[in-house]
């Protein structure tokens, strides 16, 4: 029997519209797979299989990743020629299953994520459900794979972790450091009951990174109600992004995006909390609930927000686009005052969601996810975005592309990951299944192809830090003097010079931004000279703590941005 894969957002729904006949931007390519769409059942007993997470590899293939029911579940990676076709090279006729062996008795739930590291190994996590005589508990698990698809005997047991944190835990992303270490997030619940977001760093072992948080692992509750994590990215500086979903007493959901220093210790630079978090704003008063499923950091260092935002239970609910400054704060200069609410679902009420993004070379922004139609069937959405948030009219239909790829008298399918290759054509995978009167159907393996219309190609991965990377060091605490004038000692500890801008904020208000030049190894003094808002400031309060922002410039790189927490002291007489 098919297990029916349930996420936080999800209802059974789904849409059918034709494909455009044009070969345009947004169009299916038909040169991949069956025109446009590969898509079988890959498990070995024909029960159940499906894709859930793209990656993208040099030679314009990809790498899909997922679960295949056989004799017992298992955690599943499929490796596509440019063709669409699987890439016979890899695991047993191109793709490679683990089953979870550590935790017998369970299956996968929600939808597994995945990425490779520097050293080529393949990392998928997601969610076991232990069945036991009388209960259920669900468990983290995380599978390794070589390069070639064989299980990673030097990682866990046998290749493979399943973990309990807390009372109950689940995994929804992961990243791999340029160390090679391996960084999960998702939630748990701890022994009173509350859910948390959770964040465990593992070395390339499998054992846990003592030095992150409490034994590897960091549980935190963002609001009175709860929080879970759905999104983890690493910045330059090593810092991690977490996007996800904050609960207060009063039952509002916000979208939530928060920051961990190297150590999993909150970051209180970032947004306006202490606990170094920012909650995206509602569009309307009363009950409301809004989540981030994806981020991503543009060339800027902006952060980039993908998710949903509805009015309350049973309402309208729109898919939303988020972008914020490298502190915390929402960008003004993106969409409505730094959100993007798009009205995509075709029901009543209209529902659709993102759940994944990826950035063009040309700056535009790719959203992809699900969109309700007239009958209230959820059917995969495509959408393009210009680099203010506005919809890319050249893309699809107004912006927007929406398929269909389940199937039955009840079809159901969604994009949950999306990937470019190196031409720069969007690759989309994600469930896909269907309902008769009386039954549900086994989902099938499917990942798609689009024309993008991209001249240049997709952005390669961010690189780590090299030699050439600028490293600035500012002082905790600097003096300001009565024409307001804040005198920094800096040093640039780097073989490189450090030249940007240094722009100092207290919670939105900016207080003062200047150019910024020291030479490598150096170390001077810096004049920065207040704007009239932070010399109002320093009249009304002798000390103050503020965010220093530095923004440098690297070489044939995105600008490296760091963030840090700046007190300011007030001198009685000039100096």
């Amino acid at each position: 029997m098919a297990i029916f894969r349930t996420a936080s957002s999800t209802v059974l729904a789904a849409m059918a519209l034709a494909a455009p006949a044009a070969a345009a931007p947004g169009d299916l390519d038909p040169s991949f797979g069956e025109q446009g769409v590969f898509q079988r059942d890959l498990s070995s007993s024909g029960l159940d299989s499906g894709s859930t997470a793209l990656l993208a590899l040099p030679g314009d293939r990809l790498l899909a990743a997922g679960w295949s029911a056989g004799r017992s579940e298992a955690v599943a990676v499929g490796r596509h020629l440019e063709s669409g076709a699987l890439d016979r090279s890899f695991g047993s006729e191109g793709i490679a299953a683990a089953e979870l062996d550590p935790c017998p008795d369970a299956y996968l739930n929600g939808f597994p994520a995945a990425t490779v590291g520097p050293d080529d190994r393949i990392v998928v996590v997601g969610t076991a459900v232990v069945e036991t005589d009388d209960s259920e508990e669900t468990r983290a698990v995380v599978t390794v794979f070589t390069k070639g698809g064989q299980r990673d005997p030097a990682f866990g047991e046998g290749g493979t972790l399943c973990q309990l944190h807390g009372t109950s835990s689940s995994l929804d992303d992961v990243l791999v450091q340029p160390d090679g270490k391996i960084v999960v997030a998702g939630a748990a619940i701890d022994e009173n009951g509350r859910v948390q977001a959770l964040v465990v760093r593992y070395l390339s072992d499998g054992r846990r990174d003592g030095s992150f948080g409490v034994d590897g692992a960091v549980q935190r509750q963002y609001g009175t109600a709860g929080s879970s994590a759905a999104a983890i990215r690493r910045q330059p500086d090593g810092a991690l992004l977490l996007g996800g979903t904050v609960t207060d007493g009063d039952g509002r959901e916000f979208a939530l995006v928060a920051r961990l220093m190297d150590d999993g210790a909150p970051d209180a630079t970032f947004g306006t909390r202490a606990d170094g978090s920012v909650r995206l704003p509602l569009e309307h008063a009363g009950p409301g609930r809004g989540v981030a499923y994806d981020l991503g950091l543009d060339a800027q260092q902006h952060v980039v927000v993908a998710g949903q935002e509805s009015s309350g239970p049973n309402e309208a609910a729109r898919a939303v686009l988020a972008r914020l400054e490298p502190d915390g704060d929402l960008d003004g200069q993106f969409g409505a005052s730094g959100v993007t609410r798009v009205e995509a679902g075709l029901g009543s009420p209209p529902i659709a969601g993102f759940r994944a993004l990826a950035f063009q070379a040309d700056g535009k922004i790719v959203a992809a996810g699900f969109a309700l139609d007239q009958l209230d069937r959820r059917g995969a959405l495509l959408s393009r975005f210009d680099a203010a948030g506005r919809p890319d009219t050249g893309f699809g239909t107004a912006g927007a592309v929406r398929t269909q790829h389940g199937f039955g008298d009840v079809p159901y399918s969604q994009w949950t990951a999306i990937a470019l290759d190196s031409s720069g054509r969007i690759a989309a995978a994600g469930p896909a299944f269907g309902m008769t009167d009386d039954e549900q159907l086994p989902h099938r393996w499917t990942v798609a192809r689009f024309i993008s219309g991209a001249k240049a190609v997709a952005l390669p991965p961010r690189p780590p830090d090299t030699p050439s990377t600028p490293k600035l060091r500012l002082p905790s605490s600097a003096t300001v003097n009565r024409r307001g004038v804040v005198r920094l000692r800096v040093s640039c500890t780097s073989a490189v010079a450090c030249r940007g801008t240094l722009t100092l904020r207290r919670n939105r208000v900016r207080l003062a931004r200047a150019a910024l030049t020291v030479a490598a190894g150096a170390r001077r003094t810096v004049n920065v000279r207040l704007d009239a808002a932070g010399r109002r400031l320093l009249r009304r309060h002798a000390r103050v703590t503020v965010r220093a922002t530095s923004t440098l410039r690297r070489t044939s790189q995105p600008a490296l941005v760091v963030v840090q927490t700046l007190r300011l002291r007030r001198l009685t007489a000039a100096t």
